[in-house]
């Protein structure tokens, strides 16, 4: 599989997901319920409104009716209890943080800029700030030899003769934003002409399919995760 077609396919997994959770948390203000009174008496019908005391149905017909909480069941007196009208699911959604999802499902941040015409993402890699070009043409991230010796990092030999652009390799204990951080992965140290002015190297493909990457343009932030 491409990165491009795993991409897609991550995404659209995810699409579903979320389409089935709402369909899921919406489907009672959907359709009518049957309710069960104490009496053994049972309606099918839809919540309205509710108070501490009763609950406003809606009949099949049309018709509605204000019922005691007491006199139902005690299995519909705890789904009305829990029910939640279709204003303030909405109130509910509008106020969840994205950034505290991404977050407690383990994704950590790293800052991006637009840089001309490249996006570039800063990580910060044996302690230092290291700058790579969103490019999706590599299956492994890339750092230029130049970079990894300005700041002093170290470049393992490549086993064979290897030979070429690519010099040798370099694994950082872990990649961090200087708050959060993530395993470790391995960057190709290579010698490569034509990058702009400031960039260290290049990074996407299929390193952001593995890391489920996800990005925000408004904050300017780019999402990774294990």
């Amino acid at each position: 599989m491409t990165w491009l077609a795993g991409w897609i396919q991550d995404w659209g997994m995810k699409w579903i997901s979320w389409f089935f959770f709402f369909a899921l948390a919406l489907s009672p203000l959907l359709s009518g319920r049957e309710f069960t009174g104490k009496n053994g008496k049972k309606i099918e019908a839809e919540i309205l409104s509710k108070t501490a005391k009763e609950v406003e149905l809606k009949l099949k017909d049309g018709r509605t009716l204000k019922v005691p909480l007491a006199s139902l069941s005690e299995g519909d007196q705890l789904y009305v209890a829990t029910w939640e009208s279709p204003e303030e699911i909405q109130r509910k959604l509008k106020a969840i943080d994205p950034d505290e999802v991404l977050a407690a499902k383990g994704y950590v941040d790293f800052p991006f800029e637009i840089v001309g015409q490249a996006t570039v993402v800063t990580l910060q890699l044996g302690g230092k700030d290291v700058k790579l070009m969103i490019h999706h043409g590599n299956e492994q991230p890339v750092i230029l030899q130049s970079a990894m010796e300005e700041k002093e990092l170290p470049i393992a030999a490549l086993e064979g003769e290897g030979g070429g652009q690519v010099v040798g390799t370099y694994r950082p204990d872990k990649i961090t934003n200087g708050k959060g951080e993530l395993s470790s992965a391995e960057f190709l140290v290579a010698k490569i002409d034509g990058l702009p002015a400031g960039v260290d190297g290049l990074i996407g493909g299929q390193f952001f399919v593995d890391r489920k990457a996800r990005m925000d343009f408004v904050h300017k932030k780019l999402w990774l995760a294990d």
